[in-house]
C-alpha cells in the first residue's frame, strides 16, 4: 500500500540533468499506449 507520494516540483531532489523526468515521461507514455488508444506518433493537423 502507498502511504506517501512526494512530489519534486522545483527539482529539489533531482535536477534536469539528472534525466529522472525524461525516463518518468517515457514510462508514462509506455502506461499509456499499452492501457489505452493513445497514439505517440499522432499529431494533430490544425
Amino acid at each position: 500500500m502507498i502511504r506517501y507520494l512526494l512530489f519534486d516540483l522545483d527539482d529539489t531532489l533531482y535536477t534536469n540533468a539528472s534525466g529522472v523526468f525524461g525516463e518518468v515521461r517515457q514510462r508514462i507514455e509506455s502506461w499509456l499506449v499499452s492501457n489505452s488508444k493513445y497514439d505517440p506518433g499522432y499529431r494533430r493537423s490544425d
